[in-house]
């Protein structure tokens, strides 16, 4: 989990005053982000290679673990949960939805670069 995102925010900063060497997160930030991990729909059964964890989709699709983690939360992608997990790894997504997720943000991107590029230029007189 990478704290340094804002997904869960360190009680201390790492390398500010007060740091410990160690990361101490206040249970109020980890509460609230299992939290949203538990409201997710339970896996039933043996669902095969449909569903993979967060980790493994990011690698797959090439998506951050933070951005899908929003998108997530954020009801963009419907996301499910293995009740023999707990925490991030018990969280589980659709390979299929998650490449869906972000070929719509590339066009996305795309669009808004290519409209930044024609506000930009010069109109002939």
């Amino acid at each position: 989990m990478r704290y340094g995102t804002g997904m869960i925010t360190p009680l201390f900063p790492p390398t500010g005053a007060g740091s410990v060497r160690r990361l101490v997160f206040a249970r109020g930030h980890l509460d609230a982000f299992l939290d949203q991990v538990s409201q997710a729909d339970v896996l039933d059964g043996d669902v095969g290679d449909d569903f993979v964890s967060i980790a493994i989709a990011c690698q797959r699709v090439g998506m951050m673990t933070p951005d899908l983690v929003d998108a997530v939360f954020a009801g963009k992608i419907r996301g499910w949960r293995d009740p023999s997990l707990s925490g991030l790894v018990a969280l589980k997504v659709r390979l299929d939805d998650v490449r869906r997720l972000k070929m719509t943000a590339e066009i996305q991107a795309a669009r808004e670069e290519k409209s930044g590029r024609e506000i930009s230029k010069p109109v002939a007189s």
